[in-house]
């Protein structure tokens, strides 16, 4: 999948986007195969999985300034924060309610 700022896709930069829809943890083998997608300076990578990723994989992360990887985690704390913002046709799509609960660490 691909991504852009622009409609046209002209305005760098371009991003390359692989999901996975599995809850396993990806390795640095996985996404080197995103990696090897890449050719321009400007381009970047996006790989997003249901799952977490291997301790090479956010390694690897780190070492490349045009890498980002989203995992599950990071999936539901996105969707719980900005939720109430969501288009209703999205907010349709994934019904949640808030349910408060007393918070027994007031002292």
């Amino acid at each position: 999948m691909l991504a852009h700022r622009d409609v046209l896709g002209l305005e760098p930069p371009l991003i390359k986007v692989q999901c996975k829809h599995t809850a396993s943890t990806k390795g640095r083998p996985d996404i080197q195969g995103l990696l090897g997608t890449l050719g321009a300076k400007d381009e970047h990578g996006l790989f997003v999985t249901l799952g977490s990723y291997s301790s090479e994989a956010a390694a690897l992360e780190r070492e490349r300034h045009n890498l980002r990887l989203l995992g599950g985690k990071e999936i539901t704390d996105l969707t719980l924060t900005y939720y109430e913002s969501l288009p209703a046709t999205w907010r349709d799509k994934l019904p949640l309610k808030r349910i408060y609960v007393v918070d027994e660490n007031i002292s």
